[in-house]
C-alpha cells in the first residue's frame, strides 16, 4: 500500500466518522426537541401551582438559585447600616413589599404567600445561611 493510498483511506475514514458524528448529533437534537415539545406543549410535567415540584426539579431549581445568588453577590457592595435612616428605610421597604409573602418575626404570611408554590422562605431563617451581600 502506497502512502497516497493510505492517505486516501485515512481521509475516507475521517469523512465517515464526521458523517456519523453529525448524524448522531442530529439524533440527539431531535430527541431533545421531542422531549421539550412533550414537556411544554403536551403538559407531561405539571408546572401548575397546585402541587410541589418533584425532588429532582426542586433540587435543580434550588441549585440554580444558590449559584445565581452567589454569582451576583460578588458584585454587590452592601451599604453601611449606620447611615442615617438606612435601617428605617429597609424596614419600611420590607414591610411594604416582602412581609405578604415571606412573613416576619411574629408576623405570619398573608394568604397570598401561603398559597404560593413553592412556599416563599422565611427570610429570618435565610439570614442565618446567607451573607449580607446575598441577602441585599
Amino acid at each position: 500500500m502506497t502512502i497516497r493510498t493510505r492517505q486516501r483511506l485515512i481521509e475516507r475514514i475521517r469523512k465517515r466518522l464526521l458523517i456519523r458524528l453529525a448524524v448522531g448529533l442530529m439524533g440527539v437534537l431531535l430527541a431533545m426537541a421531542a422531549g421539550a415539545t412533550m414537556f411544554v406543549f403536551w403538559g407531561v410535567y405539571n408546572v401548575s401551582a397546585l402541587q410541589q415540584h418533584t425532588e429532582p426539579v426542586y433540587s435543580l431549581l434550588t441549585t440554580a438559585l444558590d449559584r445565581s445568588i452567589s454569582q451576583r453577590a460578588r458584585e454587590i457592595d452592601v451599604p453601611p447600616l449606620d447611615q442615617p435612616g438606612m435601617s428605617e428605610r429597609g424596614l419600611r421597604h420590607y414591610r411594604d413589599n416582602c412581609v405578604q409573602c415571606h412573613g416576619a418575626p411574629g408576623v405570619a404570611r398573608h394568604d397570598v404567600g401561603k398559597g404560593m408554590t413553592p412556599v416563599p422562605p422565611n427570610l429570618a431563617h435565610t439570614a442565618r445561611n446567607r451573607t449580607p451581600a446575598e441577602i441585599f
